[in-house]
């Protein structure tokens, strides 16, 4: 006369249980990531898109602007129509928007390498 208890039965049963939690949690993480990745992809294609924009500017109209600032700063202080600091200030204005090029430039190119990253390229 005896009992027979199932300890092992509902041991293995509560395994395989534990382990297709295990297996749905692991998928919604993957997704979540996929998401998050799929997110942060387009946000930095709308930026690259934007730098792309502002290096059009740069390039048409900007960096002609800066070299037109320099050359006329240039007569005319050499003419002396201005004065060494209107000098120094046109040359400072001309500098800024230079700077600015460059650092929509690096900003362009950020976000290339960003997406190449993100891409695994």
């Amino acid at each position: 006369m005896g009992i027979n208890i199932p300890l092992f039965r509902n041991g293995i049963k509560a395994k395989t249980q534990v382990a297709k939690l295990e297996t749905e949690i692991a998928k919604k993480e993957l997704e979540k990531s996929q998401q998050e990745l799929a997110t942060i992809y387009l946000q930095q294609f709308q930026l690259q898109k934007q730098y792309s924009e502002q290096l059009d500017f740069y390039k048409t109209e900007g960096l002609p602007m800066a070299e037109t600032i320099v050359n006329s700063a240039q007569r005319l202080y050499k003419s002396g129509d201005i004065g060494y600091i209107e000098y120094t200030q046109n040359l400072k204005d001309a500098n800024k928007i230079k700077t600015d090029y460059l650092i929509a430039m690096n900003n362009y190119n950020q976000t290339i390498i960003n997406i190449q990253y993100l891409l695994n390229k």
